[in-house]
């Protein structure tokens, strides 16, 4: 044997959930509130953190700040301030941020599987950035909440071309 060429590696990029997913979602966590991963995947749509930024997460009267998963990358240690958005609110007494807190990336993913089985937990992060991005909300701000705050130029920015 010469030699083995392995096949590239293959992102597989996710998309924002439409508006009946998103009620979906929540009609699912209504009905089915002994789930542990519906305060998870609840705060995840609407808030747009990364999954391992739930542990970090504490709760204020108008806004939850949440410490960037990117500290595991070596980066510096960088809080976010993430305001409660109207959809937040409305799904608010839905969510148990203690479970959320401390609900694990499968059970969280389990939930998610039980409405869409070919979806993935980081479609809630584009969702999130998709909907501030409609709703007009300017796009630096939008960097910030989500954690993008390094990227130099809005325009080149993962918020502006990756979600």
């Amino acid at each position: 044997m010469r030699k083995v060429v392995l096949a590239p590696y293959v992102v597989k990029k996710g998309v924002a959930l439409s508006i009946d997913e998103e009620k979906q979602i929540i009609d699912f966590c209504s009905k089915n509130t002994h789930y542990l991963g519906n305060s998870a995947i609840l705060l995840l749509l609407y808030t747009g953190m990364r999954f391992g930024e739930l542990a970090s997460i504490e709760v204020f009267e108008d806004h939850i700040t949440c410490i960037s998963e990117k500290t595991r990358k070596g980066y510096a240690e960088v809080v976010r301030e993430i305001p409660f958005s109207p959809m937040l609110k409305r799904v608010l007494h839905l969510i148990d941020f203690e479970k959320a807190k401390s609900v694990s990336n499968d059970v969280a993913r389990d939930a998610l599987k039980r409405v869409f089985p070919k979806r993935h937990v980081h479609e809630f992060r584009y969702t999130f950035i998709t909907r501030a991005k409609e709703c007009g909300i300017n796009p630096e701000v939008v960097m910030l909440w989500t954690g993008h705050e390094s990227d130099r130029d809005v325009k080149t920015s993962r918020v502006d071309r990756g979600y």
